[in-house]
């Protein structure tokens, strides 16, 4: 293994990054949080289960319409 040369300096990486918006001054930024994928899923789940419970009780084409 080569010595290293004191003027060589180990590099830092910054997995973050941020842009300025020139005209208004705010900062985007590249990284943002994880959100929860729970309550999507349990929303669509609700909406399956409801649907399903709609199709089954209307049985009238025309009524099924109108709700």
């Amino acid at each position: 293994m080569a010595a290293r040369a004191d003027s060589e300096s180990p590099r830092v990486t910054c997995p973050q990054h941020a842009i300025v918006e020139g005209s208004t001054g705010s900062v985007l930024a590249s990284v943002y949080p994880e959100k929860a994928q729970s309550p999507y899923i349990l929303v669509a789940i609700l909406g399956l289960i409801l649907f399903g419970i709609e199709g089954l009780i209307i049985t009238d084409p025309f009524l099924k319409l109108a709700v």
